[in-house]
C-alpha cells in the first residue's frame, strides 16, 4: 500500500500553505495551514523522503534530503494533522492539499515532522547512483563489523566505570555538558571505553601516559588528539592512532567521515599568516575588512532588503519560524570578486587541504521577529555535524557586539572529534557547559568586515537583540566532503540546502609544472620534461612515488589527474584508492594520471653485471636453456656473451624493475632473459615456505580462490601467510583493507587483451560478489604463466623481438595484439565465485592474464585492497635484489 500525506481534521478539507519552523530557512519542524490556524504534522511511521520532497518543492526547494522527527521543543503548539495510508501515492502537490480524514481513534503524538531541504542550481559533487549504494552500504559494513561484536558484548554485561585514579573521569558532567537526554548513548560510549581500560593492562597504560603529557584530552562531548603526537614518531602510527580515536568514537555511525576525510586536514603543514594561523588554532579568524568597496556593500544590502520585504518570492528567499530568519540565494558579483583574493584562498586551502570546493553563498537576516528561543535551534550551542568546513561571514552593515545578534565560537573546539554526531540531540549543549569550559569569541565588528569559522566548532546564533543581522555566508568544503556524504547517505547538509550553488573549485594551491593551477587540456603538461599522462582503465590501481608527480600534501600521497575535460586530484590509498577526484565527484576508471619519470644519478657499479651473470649461472635450468633455443634459435650462452659487452651503465636498466629495456638484444632474447632470471631467483626465495598447504598449486597455476569471509578473520592472518608464501617472503603492509569499486565495461577497453603486468612476480587481489557471471566479464587468468613456460617464452618474444618501443614504453605492460599469437597459449581459466558470499582471488600478474569480455555498459561490482604503491598489499620488489 502506497503512503500519502493526510491530514485528520475534516474529510475533503484542505491546505493552503505550509512552512518550517524552529531551524534554519532549509530545515525545521514542517507545519501546516488550515482554516487560518497553523499547526504542527505528527511524526509516524508513513511521514518519510516522499512526503518531505513533496514538502520542500512546496515552499521553493528542488527536493528534501531528510525527513524524521523534531526533537527541539516536542511537538510545537497548535492543532495536529496526522499522517496515514492510501492507495494515492504522495508524489505531487495535490496529495498535500487533499483529503484529510479525520484523526485515527487512540492516536498519540511525541514528536512532530522534521525536514530538510534543499535548493536547486549547480549540484554538489556527487558520484553515480550505482557506487553510491554499494559503497554506502559497503563502508557501513566495514565500521559497523567490529563495533558490532564489541556492542554484544557491552549489551550482555555492563562493566563499572573504571577510569583512571588521577585523571578526570570525562563522562561524569555529560548530564551538564548535552541539552537534551543522550543517557542511553552515553552508556555505550562509556561501556566501550571503560571495558577496554578495564581488561587490557597496555591499553590502558598507553591511554595514561597520553592523557598525562596532554597529548590526548576527553571531556564530556568528545576528544582531542594533539595533531604532533604521530608526526616524525615511531611510537605510533596512523593505524594506533585510529584504534585510539575509534575507542572513544565507535558508536558514531559517521566515524569513517571524520576520518577518512577529516583526519588528513587535521595535519596540514603549518600555516604562516595570520588568517591561517587563527582558523588552525582557534577555529576562528575575524576580518577587519574584506576591501569590497562600500558601494557593492550597500548594493547588496539594498537586495536584501527588496528580497526579504513581504510577500517574498519562495523560489529564491526562504523564511522559517514566522519571518525570524530569512536567506535569499542569487548570484552576488561581489562575492565572485572577493573570491579571487589570493589570501583567502590560501587560508581555506590550508585549512580544508589543497583541494576545496565553494560549494554556494546567501544572503541571510536574523530579523526583530526572532523574539523567542524556540524559534532559532541555532540559537543553542552546537556543531554542524557535517565535520570541517568552513562559512565566511560579509557583514553588510555595523554588527553590534552585544545587540546585533553576533554569532559566538568556541574557541579551539574545532579539532574535537565528537562522540556522536548523528542527529540534532548529539549536538546541543548547554549554554553553562560551554562558558566554564571555553573562552568565547563574538564576531561582531564594522560593515565590509566578518570573519571565517569552521562550523564543526561549538558554536551558537543569538537569538535576542535590538538589531537585526544581515550579512552574506559563504560555504567551503574540501572537494571529498560532499560526495562522501551522499555516497554514504548520511543526510547531512553538505552543502546547505539554502545556497546559491556554485559547485565551483577554487584554484588549486600547487602549480602544475607548466606554471600555471589550472587547465583545461592536458597538452600543456605533456610538454615538460619527463612528464606524461597515462590513461588508467577501470579496476586498475594507479602507481604512487617514484611514477607519479605528487602535489605538495604532508602525510597523504595524492597525484594529479585528467577526467572529462577537468584537472583532479588522484587518491592512491584509502576507500578512493585508485580514483580521480573533480568537481564532478570521484571516477575510478577511464582517467589520465600524471607520470613523472624518476631522474636518478647512475652508479654506473660493474657489480650490478656481475651479480647478474652469477645468478644467469647458478639458476637457470636446462630446461630454461632448451626452451630458450626452441623459441630464438639461440642459446642462452651466445645471448649472455653479447650482454657481456654491454656498458656498466646501460646494465643498470637491465638489472632495475624497467617492465621493458628497449635494446637491439631484444631480437635475440634479452627481455625473456631477464623474465627467466628473475623466476627462478623467485622460486628459489619461495621453496622456504614450500610447506604452506597452498605452496604446490600456487606453483602449478599461479592463483588461488579463497572464501573472502575467512580470510578476514584475525586480521588477515591467514590471508597474510598465503601472500608471504606467493611473493616469497615479502612484507605485507598492516592495515589490509578491502574497499568496492564497480568496474564499467567499455569498448575497446585495453584490458581484455592478454598481457604481462611485468616481466617479475607481482601479487594482486581481488573480491567477487556470488552473483558474479561470465556475462560480467571477470579476470581470466592463463594457468601455469607466471611461470616462464615454452608458450609463455613464445609469446613474450613475438611481442619483444621487434623491439617496437612505441607501443611498448606507452602502454607498459606487455599485450597480445593480434589473436593468431592466442594458439601460443593454454585455454583461459575465469576466475567465477566459489563461495556462498565473497570469493577472494590471489593472482600472480606476470601471468597472462586480461579483463573477460563484456557488454558496453555492463558493471561488475568487486572489492579491491588499499594501496597503491604496494598493489594492494604486497609492495613489488626488485627481484634481482637480495
Amino acid at each position: 500500500m502506497k503512503k500519502a500525506l493526510l491530514f485528520a481534521v475534516v474529510t475533503g478539507a484542505s491546505a493552503t500553505d505550509f512552512r518550517l519552523f524552529g531551524a534554519n530557512t532549509d530545515a525545521g519542524r514542517v507545519e501546516v495551514l488550515y482554516n487560518d490556524t497553523w499547526g504542527n504534522i505528527c511524526y509516524g511511521d508513513h511521514w518519510g523522503m516522499m512526503q518531505a520532497d513533496a514538502v520542500c518543492k512546496k515552499i521553493g526547494f528542488a527536493k528534501a534530503i531528510a525527513a524524521g522527527k523534531w526533537v527541539a521543543g516536542g511537538i510545537g503548539a497548535g492543532d495536529l494533522f496526522w499522517v496515514s495510508e492510501t492507495e494515492k501515492g504522495c508524489q505531487d502537490l495535490d496529495c498535500l492539499t487533499e483529503n484529510w480524514p479525520p484523526p485515527e481513534t487512540g492516536y498519540s503524538c511525541d514528536h512532530a515532522a522534521f525536514v530538510a531541504c534543499v535548493s536547486g542550481g549547480a549540484d554538489p559533487p556527487a558520484v553515480s547512483g550505482e557506487i553510491s549504494t554499494i559503497y554506502g552500504q559497503d563502508a557501513r559494513n566495514l565500521h559497523n563489523e567490529t563495533l558490532s561484536k564489541k556492542q554484544q558484548c557491552i549489551d550482555s554485561e555492563l562493566v563499572a566505570p573504571c577510569w583512571f585514579t588521577d585523571i578526570p573521569d570525562p563522562f561524569e558532567a555529560m548530564s551538564e555538558a548535552y541539552v537534551y537526554d543522550i543517557s542511553e548513548d552515553a552508556s555505550k560510549i562509556m561501556q566501550n571505553v571503560y571495558r577496554e581500560i578495564c581488561s587490557n593492562e597496555t591499553s590502558k597504560k598507553a591511554l595514561s601516559d597520553l592523557f598525562k603529557a596532554k597529548q590526548l584530552t576527553a571531556n564530556a562531548v568528545g576528544i582531542n588528539v594533539n595533531r604532533t603526537l604521530f608526526e616524525g614518531s615511531d611510537r605510533w602510527s596512523r593505524r594506533s592512532k585510529m584504534d585510539i580515536t575509534k575507542l572513544f568514537t565507535e558508536t558514531n555511525d559517521h566515524f569513517p567521515l571524520h576520518w577518512e576525510i577529516d583526519e588528513a586536514q587535521r595535519h596540514i603543514e603549518p600555516p604562516v599568516d595570520k588568517m591561517s594561523l587563527d582558523l588552525r588554532e582557534d577555529g576562528i579568524a575575524v576580518v577587519d575588512n574584506y576591501g569590497i568597496p562600500e558601494s557593492e556593500i550597500d548594493e547588496m544590502m539594498e537586495l536584501a532588503n527588496t528580497m526579504m520585504t513581504p510577500p517574498i518570492d519562495e523560489q529564491v528567499t526562504s523564511s522559517v519560524s514566522g519571518g525570524a530568519i530569512l536567506t535569499s540565494r542569487v548570484r552576488l558579483p561581489a562575492i565572485d570578486r572577493l573570491l579571487q583574493n589570493q589570501t583567502i584562498i590560501n587560508a581555506i586551502s590550508s585549512y580544508l587541504g589543497d583541494d576545496v570546493t565553494l560549494n554556494g553563498y546567501k544572503i541571510t537576516r536574523l530579523s526583530n521577529n526572532l523574539k523567542q528561543s524556540n524559534q532559532y535551534i541555532a540559537g543553542k550551542w552546537h556543531h554542524d555535524r557535517v565535520g570541517r568546513r568552513i562559512k565566511m561571514f560579509v557583514f553588510l552593515h555595523d554588527i553590534d557586539c552585544e545587540e546585533g545578534r553576533p554569532t559566538l565560537v568556541a574557541q579551539n573546539t574545532n579539532n574535537i572529534l565528537f562522540y556522536k554526531t548523528e542527529s540534532f540531540t548529539h549536538s546541543r549543549f548547554n549554554d553553562a557547559w560551554v562558558r566554564d569550559n571555553y573562552n568565547i569569541t563574538k564576531a561582531c565588528g564594522k560593515k565590509g568586515g566578518g570573519f571565517l569559522f569552521d562550523t564543526h566548532t561549538i558554536h551558537k546564533g543569538t537569538e535576542f537583540g535590538e538589531l537585526e543581522r544581515t550579512t552574506v555566508i559563504i560555504e567551503f568544503h574540501n572537494t571529498a566532503k560532499c560526495p562522501f556524504v551522499t555516497e554514504n547517505n548520511l543526510g547531512l547538509p553538505c552543502p546547505s540546502g539554502d545556497s546559491f550553488m556554485l559547485s565551483q573549485r577554487l584554484q588549486p594551491r600547487f602549480q602544475l609544472p607548466d606554471g600555471t593551477y589550472e587547465t583545461s587540456t592536458r597538452q600543456s603538461i605533456e610538454l615538460e620534461d619527463g612528464l606524461s599522462w597515462r590513461l588508467f582503465p577501470y579496476d586498475v590501481i594507479p602507481p604512487i612515488p617514484p611514477s607519479a608527480y605528487l602535489k605538495k600534501v604532508s602525510s597523504k600521497a595524492q597525484g594529479v589527474c585528467f577526467a572529462n575535460g577537468q584537472i583532479g586530484t588522484a587518491e592512491f590509498d584509502g576507500p578512493h584508492g585508485g580514483g580521480c577526484l573533480t568537481s564532478n565527484g570521484y571516477q575510478y576508471g577511464e582517467f589520465h594520471l600524471l607520470l613523472q619519470r624518476k631522474n636518478e644519478t647512475s652508479t654506473c657499479d660493474p657489480s650490478l653485471k656481475d651479480t647478474f651473470f652469477k645468478y644467469a649461472n647458478k639458476y637457470i635450468t636446462q630446461e630454461d636453456e632448451a626452451n630458450f633455443e626452441l623459441v630464438t634459435n639461440l642459446t642462452i650462452s651466445e645471448l649472455l656473451s653479447d650482454m657481456s659487452e654491454l656498458d656498466d651503465c646501460f646494465f643498470e636498466s637491465v638489472v632495475s624493475t624497467e617492465r621493458f629495456v628497449p635494446h637491439e638484444l631484444n631480437t635475440k632474447g634479452l627481455h625473456l632473459v631477464r623474465s627467466i632470471v628473475a623466476g627462478r631467483l623467485n622460486d628459489v626465495r619461495r621453496k622456504k615456505y614450500s610447506s604452506h598447504p597452498d605452496y604446490e598449486a600456487w606453483n602449478e597455476n599461479g592463483y588461488l580462490l579463497k572464501d573472502f569471509n575467512e580470510m578476514k578473520k584475525d586480521n588477515y592472518s591467514q590471508l597474510r601467510e598465503i601472500l608471504i608464501m606467493a611473493s616469497a617472503g615479502e612484507k605485507i603492509q598492516d592495515d589490509l583493507s578491502f574497499f568496492p569499486r564497480v568496474v564499467t565495461h567499455l569498448p575497446d577497453d585495453t584490458q581484455t587483451q592478454a598481457h604481462v603486468d611485468t616481466f617479475h612476480t607481482v601479487i594482486k587481489m581481488w573480491v567477487y560478489p556470488s552473483n558474479i557471471t561470465l556475462e560480467h566479464g571477470p579476470l581470466n587468468v592463463y594457468p601455469g604463466t607466471h611461470r616462464n613456460t615454452l608458450e609463455k617464452l613464445r609469446w613474450m618474444y613475438k611481442v619483444t623481438s621487434a623491439n617496437t618501443t612505441a607501443d611498448l614504453v606507452k602502454e607498459a605492460s606487455l599485450r597480445l595484439w593480434d589473436d593468431e599469437s592466442k594458439e601460443l597459449l593454454p585455454k583461459p581459466m575465469a576466475m567465477l565465485p566459489v563461495f556462498p558470499e565473497w570469493t577472494l582471488i590471489i593472482a600472480d600478474t606476470s601471468s597472462i592474464h586480461n579483463r573477460g569480455f563484456a557488454n558496453s555498459g555492463v558493471k561488475r561490482l568487486t572489492l579491491r585492497p588499499s594501496g597503491g604503491e604496494n598493489d594492494g598489499g604486497v609492495r613489488r620488489r626488485n627481484p634481482f635484489h637480495e
